[in-house]
């Protein structure tokens, strides 16, 4: 049974990654600035933030519930966004995502303020309302295990499809990202690299940490995993950069 909540997320990721705009940014890059910067505005003018609150609450109701393995993996994600070492609770070299992230950005000339002024689009607006309402403040353990796995599992695909789209020859953001070696520590696009790599491994990991807790709702799972679906979907299948038909 929780086997096939594999098949479940797997679909839904493809589902998701098969929409019009990631599939024409990752075969035709961004085409000019106004498009780049109306998507980049609209994904990161979002609630990123939920996500840091969202991983607390599960390692504490986890905790709660004695699913010690599920615990600590909610508990190692959030370390990990941190940029904090887990063993000796220091901060790593390369600081938090939440400075890639701000780094990753103004490279490609989107600051803070213009997050914080800008005006989302009603799709943005759904998918914030999805999570704000219905994964924030919920305090069952397994809605947000389903979420976890499903945002985990979507964000490796979303992640390689953007950066697709930001290496293409045609892309407005060739130059840039070309001109970066991701495998170097300070990179200043490591926000988009790490997540394409990593994620993967974060969705393994709390995948094997259900599969091996007893006594799990499956049905109260999957409500999660629709949860994060529906709020992506209502993200990607708005018209983003005015691609999407």
């Amino acid at each position: 049974m929780k086997k096939h909540l594999v098949s479940i997320i797997c679909s839904n990721s493809k589902t998701l990654i098969n929409l019009p705009f990631l599939q024409d940014i990752s075969k035709n890059g961004f085409q000019n600035e106004e498009c780049l910067h109306s998507f980049l505005k609209q994904k990161y003018g979002s609630v990123v933030s939920y996500f840091m609150e969202f991983l607390l609450n599960g390692h504490d109701l986890a905790k709660k519930n004695g699913y010690s393995e599920i615990s600590e993996s909610f508990l190692s994600n959030w370390y990990e966004e941190s940029g904090i070492d887990i063993l000796t609770g220091e901060q790593l070299k390369g600081g938090s995502h939440e400075e890639w992230r701000i780094r990753s950005l103004l490279a490609l000339a989107i600051t803070n303020d213009e997050l914080v002024k800008n005006v989302l689009t009603k799709g943005t607006r759904e998918h914030n309302h999805i999570l704000l309402s219905e994964l924030v403040p919920c305090q069952d353990i397994h809605i947000l295990i389903g979420a976890l796995l499903q945002v985990e599992h979507f964000v490796g695909f979303e992640m390689r499809s953007l950066i697709k789209g930001f290496e293409n020859p045609a892309s407005v953001t060739y130059g840039e990202f070309t001109k970066v070696n991701p495998n170097t520590n300070n990179a200043t696009h490591q926000y988009w690299y790490d997540h394409a790599i990593h994620d993967p491994r974060h969705f393994n990991e709390i995948f094997q940490a259900t599969l091996n807790t007893k006594g799990l709702n499956i049905e109260r799972v999957k409500q999660g995993i629709d949860i994060m679906y529906r709020a992506k979907y209502q993200f990607y299948s708005q018209r983003l950069g005015g691609y999407t038909k």
